[in-house]
């Protein structure tokens, strides 16, 4: 005697087409969720993929700031508005970059980690970009992830 195996109505087709695509969002979630990078290799791994893949608010969230705005001696709400206009300024230059691939697309693409030499508050990392040399800072911040410095200059070595 054979058991059926299938349920009294036969295969539901859609249901199991749900619990695929459902699946398969969850395995593209949980490859896209990293932590906060803690080392410069890790840093510029994911830098570099967030610009490949268009990830702008991810971009945004491993940035700085500016620290001479930080440190500025005015009121606070002004200090916030120009901290807010100069964001969004930054966030559309980051779309437009990505959107057009620009020339900060194809850099950041292509970046990849060489070697690092850290000085306590700050990391210089030189990195390859295309196959030609070039360095960032990266800031270290007080619960020791990295953001990376939008005023290298400010750093000494």
């Amino acid at each position: 005697m054979r058991r059926k195996i299938l349920p009294k109505g036969g295969l539901n087709l859609s249901g199991l087409f749900t619990v695929l695509i459902l699946s398969a969002a969850l395995i593209n979630i949980s490859q896209c969720i990293k932590p906060k990078p803690k080392t410069p290799k890790d840093f510029i791994e994911q830098y570099s993929a967030a610009w490949e893949f268009g990830k702008i608010d991810r971009i945004m969230s491993m940035k700085e700031g500016n620290p001479v705005l930080a440190g500025a001696n005015i009121d606070e709400g002004l200090k916030e508005q120009i901290k807010n206009y100069s964001r969004d300024r930054e966030r559309e230059r980051i779309t437009k970059e990505i959107k057009t691939r620009g020339m900060s697309y194809k850099m950041w693409r292509n970046t990849r980690y060489v070697s690092e030499k850290d000085h306590q508050d700050h990391i210089h990392v030189d990195v390859k970009v295309s196959g030609y040399n070039s360095s960032v800072v990266l800031v270290r911040q007080p619960d020791q992830t990295l953001k990376i410095s939008e005023f290298p200059s400010m750093y000494k070595d």
